[in-house]
């Protein structure tokens, strides 16, 4: 019997493409959990950077008053995006002081503790106030955050009045010592800022004049800038708050006030809100508050984590959006022409100047009284704005009078010099009151002047002004002494200079031309008698 065989393959499953993707398996598992950890330790990072795993930063910055809302403003805003440096949380603490009490504590050998933490930052309102910081204070270089020119706040008619004279800054200096430039206002009286900064800035527009800068070492030294610049300080109303003035110029704009202009940022006129106020901007360059970012090299371990803080913050200052605030509050707006700042070496001379711009005089005031001095009420004039210069003297002043005389002796000493104590003054204004005209027409001038100016060599001062006035409207002298001999008698003494200034009431003469340039004064000729009183008051600051 025959068998049956069954042909049929036995079928069976590959095992290599079941491999193949169990390995793809684990390796797409594998790259998974790697971007998965990756994208895990990120998270973890950027964690770890914004919660300040060293904990918050404070970096103190100071602020002139005049921008000290804005600023802290702003770092109101910079606080909240939760700034991050060194792993250091960093929040910026604002505080307003005079730039005059920060130069000094930064100059000193240490810095005052009763200002509160030493800055990393300081923003003053002028450059001029940086001079004194070395180049290891300062961490980079300081750049303007916003700007404001400097300009007067006067009352409407002044303001067109020096517009109508188009005023240089050179001519403002003027208009201070001389009420003949402004005769409807006996002078500018002009206040100034009571940060001396500011003040150094605008003296520095009236030391170039309408040219547009820097102020040069060269320039300072003339007598003319000299002079100006010595003038604009030397016969400013006493000031201690920019506001005080402001506020009282506002509440009497009229030519009895004590104030007749106050110089101020644009901003802080504008912020003011005084409508009895306007601005005038004197012709010329005009000097800038440029509230420079002066980042300072710090100490200890967070030193510097809050420079480079402060760094990053006074770039946050410079964006559009911080720049457009500053301008909603009235700052970033642009002079005509900007004054160029002079180097360090001139603004610490020019600070000087401003500090000390007279030394205290020792003066003779010698007063022709020959007849001729009763036309036009000359000597009546004299007399009269002799009267407001003195009152107007310092109490270390020291000064003296004598006139002409036609008795046996050629002069009359009327009050000797003496320091202008209240009795003094009131000696002087006695003796004014009681000086009469006499009735020759003849003078014994040469002989009065040589025997004044020998006296004031005798009696000269150190560290004074040393002088003699001679007021006449001569000479006419009949004496035995000649203008030569006079000429050669004042010998200057290098080691005791006595100025002798001349006020010609006409033209003068060649004797009292040379005898004011040989002996280094000043020869100031008036031809109408309205002009003695503001030739006066130059001399007298001269």
């Amino acid at each position: 019997m025959g068998q049956h065989r069954d042909n049929a393959s036995h079928r069976r499953v590959s095992k290599g493409p079941i491999i193949g993707l169990c390995i793809i398996a684990v390796v797409a598992l594998l790259v998974f959990g790697w971007f998965r950890l990756r994208h895990n330790v990120s998270q973890q990072v950027a964690a770890a950077s914004h919660s300040c795993v060293q904990g918050t930063a404070t970096v103190p910055v100071l602020v002139d008053p005049t921008v000290g809302a804005q600023i802290r403003s702003a770092a109101d805003g910079y606080n909240a995006t939760t700034p991050v440096v060194g792993d250091y949380c960093i929040h910026i603490s604002v505080t307003a002081l005079p730039s005059d009490a920060v130069r000094m504590a930064l100059g000193g050998p240490q810095w005052d503790t009763k200002l509160g933490a030493a800055p990393a930052m300081w923003i003053p309102q002028s450059s001029v106030s940086l001079r004194g910081l070395t180049i290891a204070q300062l961490a980079s270089e300081p750049q303007s955050v916003t700007t404001s020119p400097y300009v007067l706040a006067v009352p409407k008619r002044l303001a067109d009045e020096l517009d109508s004279k188009r005023a240089s800054w050179r001519d403002i200096a003027a208009m201070q010592s001389d009420p003949g430039l402004l005769p409807a206002w006996g002078g500018l009286r002009l206040a100034l800022p009571a940060d001396d900064a500011a003040t150094v800035a605008i003296a520095s527009a009236v030391g170039t004049s309408a040219a547009a800068g820097p102020l040069s070492a060269q320039s300072l030294a003339t007598p003319a800038v000299h002079d100006a610049v010595a003038t604009l300080i030397g016969h400013a109303p006493a000031s201690t708050n920019p506001g005080e003035p402001l506020k009282a110029l506002a509440a009497q704009p009229d030519p009895a006030a004590p104030v007749h202009a106050v110089a101020v940022t644009r901003q802080q006129l504008s912020a003011a809100h005084l409508s009895a106020l306007s601005e005038f901007t004197p012709t010329g360059s005009t000097p800038v508050a440029n509230y420079p970012a002066a980042v300072l090299h710090g100490d200890g371990p967070l030193g510097d984590i809050r420079a480079r803080a402060a760094a990053l913050f006074a770039d946050y200052l410079r964006k559009p959006e911080q720049q457009h605030g500053f301008r909603d509050a009235g700052f970033a707006t642009a002079p005509r022409a900007a004054l160029q700042p002079a180097p360090p070496a001139v603004l610490n001379q020019l600070a000087d100047l401003v500090a000390h711009p007279q030394p205290p005089v020792n003066s003779t005031v010698v007063i022709d009284v020959s007849a001729s001095m009763n036309t036009d009420s000359r000597l009546a004039t004299v007399i009269s704005a002799l009267r407001d210069a003195l009152g107007r003297s310092a109490d270390d002043a020291r000064i003296g009078l004598w006139t002409y005389s036609t008795g046996q002796q050629p002069y009359r000493v009327l009050v000797e010099p003496g320091m202008m104590t209240p009795q003094q003054r009131a000696t002087l204004d006695r003796s004014l009151a009681g000086v009469r005209a006499d009735d020759s027409t003849a003078d014994n001038a040469y002989p009065t002047v040589e025997a004044a100016y020998r006296d004031a060599v005798a009696n000269y001062q150190a560290g004074r002004g040393n002088s003699v006035l001679l007021i006449t409207d001569g000479p006419n002298d009949v004496s035995a002494v000649t203008g030569a001999q006079l000429l050669s008698a004042v010998t200057v003494d290098t080691s005791k200079p006595v100025h002798v200034n001349v006020l010609a009431i006409g033209d003068g003469n060649a004797t009292t031309r040379s005898l004011a340039s040989q002996t280094g004064g000043t020869f100031v000729a008036v031809h109408q008698t309205s002009e003695i009183p503001g030739a006066i008051a130059r001399l007298f600051s001269a």
